[in-house]
């Protein structure tokens, strides 16, 4: 066959690619063979292959459902009948709807900007004519890329517990819809060919929209950006699609122990705040669609209460003018609101173990411990916890995964965030052999411990000191790095990147054992454990 000739010659061609030291697929072989076998099969082959493929022979069906009682699944030859019936019926041929051109028609006159000084980290504050302020950094660490961040105070702790329900579903409502005049599927049809994506967000404690997108495509970033502020799209039909998907997720929602274990670690840290219920069926009954667009529109009425962050190989007279048009003619109130720290859910103190059994396919214990305190919010303490988190993480592949082989290794984290409290949280956690957890666990906590009472081992913190200098060698040089330390001075005015790696030499035993004692000193830790059954 045809077919198999040309497939045969291309294996060739890979072995011999592969015999001459070649790369076997290469971008520049698979375009020279894509345009080679463009000229070879015709429209016309293609569709005949298709309506052979098309039949109601050798047909495989594979149903998934829930394996409950309360599920009833269809017979064998219900569900041929219903594939039949559909097979049968006639289809009007598809025709493509045509697309406007612009995403954008009708724009308002642009703003202005008001004022322009230098900010540090080499970034420019520009403030617009509606009290928004741009921070604005010319990089060229990726030659083609432009990132927006825009983000203000207030997110969902302004509101009360009635709402509790539409939370977790205002971003997906905003987006499902698509925005301005277009659907979500049209949307994505007028993005085709080009680079750039932005995606609005509320939070508990903030709104934000980010983007990002090729140098060329920055227009359409700032377009769609203003559009998802200033013209979010109601799509019911869309919403009951989405709700109707969840809602069939969902039923088997908790066929997994795993769900059971990170609800039971969310309620018992946060003690059983209502704000931090999973989303089940349940949920969805008493969610408001208007209620949800009413409360996004809300979050993006406001535009002086943000601040927008834009970093990227642009030309600067380019962006000047895209901030004025689409950045500057946002609506603007002067509210300047603040997050509810009432309505903000926090961990609750004490200690405390709770060991609960489940039911497993393959039997594991799974063990988190949470430590939280507070701690000065600085770059210092910032850097005392990570490295603390990595001798631990030394500490643990020695004892824990080399020494007694209990476990593959023990995960360590930190959290250091100003407006918690406390704002200091250290996380712990390993998967074992449910048989070993009385053995393994008390090394977790005696490991901390001994460098709450002795210092961490010297040979690792060389090493921690040697990996964080190379790390911020390499970080550096990124847009992500500079985004995340503008962002901690915007919103903390702390600089997170002055004297770096010079805090990583000056820091020393003594410093970690004292962030280690603080953290002890604080006895508010909490472990949840789930074995199995």
């Amino acid at each position: 066959m045809r077919n198999d000739y040309r497939n045969s010659h291309y294996v060739n061609d890979c072995v011999n690619n592969f015999l001459n030291g070649e790369p076997i697929l290469s971008a520049d072989y698979e375009l020279a063979n894509t345009k080679k076998l463009d000229k070879e099969v015709s429209l016309d082959e293609v569709n005949r292959a298709v309506k052979e493929l098309i039949t109601d022979r050798n047909q495989v069906v594979v149903m998934y459902a829930p394996d409950k009682p309360t599920v009833k699944v269809p017979s064998e030859n219900q569900i041929e009948q219903v594939i039949l019936a559909a097979q049968r019926l006639s289809y009007a041929p598809y025709t493509e709807q045509a697309l406007g051109k612009d995403l954008i028609t009708n724009m308002p006159k642009a703003g202005s900007i008001v004022s322009e000084k230098p900010y540090k980290h080499g970034f420019t504050e520009l403030t617009l004519s509606n009290g928004m302020k741009v921070y604005a950094r010319k990089t060229d660490y990726s030659n083609d890329a432009v990132s927006l961040r825009m983000e203000a105070e207030g997110g969902t702790s302004l509101y009360g517990d009635e709402d509790i329900p539409n939370f977790s579903l205002i971003t997906s409502a905003a987006t499902e819809g698509g925005v301005g005049k277009f659907d979500e599927m049209t949307l994505r049809k007028m993005l085709t060919g080009k680079t750039a994506s932005v995606s609005p967000s509320v939070g508990t404690r903030s709104q934000s929209i980010s983007g990002s997108a090729s140098v060329k495509d920055m227009k359409t970033m700032f377009e769609l950006a203003y559009l998802y502020f200033t013209q979010p799209r109601k799509d019911t039909l869309a919403f009951r699609e989405f709700i109707n998907r969840n809602r069939a997720f969902l039923t088997n929602r908790n066929a997994s122990p795993k769900v059971d274990y990170n609800d039971s670690i969310r309620a018992i840290l946060y003690g059983h705040n209502p704000r931090m219920e999973p989303v089940v069926q349940s949920t969805l009954d008493k969610v408001s669609y208007d209620r949800i667009m009413q409360i996004y529109k809300e979050r993006f009425s406001d535009a002086s209460n943000f601040k927008a962050v834009v970093i990227g190989n642009y030309d600067e007279q380019e962006l000047r003018r895209m901030l004025c048009q689409y950045l500057a003619t946002l609506p603007s109130a002067g509210k300047h609101e603040k997050a509810n720290e009432a309505n903000v859910p926090q961990i609750v103190g004490g200690k405390s173990v709770h060991k609960f059994t489940k039911k497993q396919a393959t039997p594991l214990a799974n063990v988190s411990i949470y430590y939280t305190a507070d701690v000065p919010f600085t770059a210092k303490s910032d850097l005392e916890l990570d490295f603390l988190k990595r001798c631990l993480s030394i500490a643990y592949t020695d004892s824990v995964r080399e020494e007694k082989g209990g476990t593959y290794g023990v995960s360590v984290d930190f959290d250091l965030d100003n407006d918690d409290k406390p704002n200091a949280t250290l996380v712990i956690s390993y998967k074992g052999d449910p048989k070993r957890y009385d053995e393994l666990t008390p090394i977790i906590y005696m490991q901390l411990q001994h460098i709450a009472d002795h210092g961490p081992a010297e040979s690792s913190i060389r090493k921690v000191k040697e990996y964080l200098k190379k790390q911020y060698q390499q970080a550096a040089i990124t847009n992500d790095y500079w985004s995340y330390i503008v962002w901690h001075e915007l919103n903390d005015g702390i600089d997170f990147d002055a004297d770096y790696c010079k805090m990583v030499d000056d820091i020393t035993a003594a410093d970690i054992q004292r962030m280690a004692k603080r953290i002890l000193d604080a006895k508010r830790c909490t472990e949840v454990t789930m074995l199995s059954e």
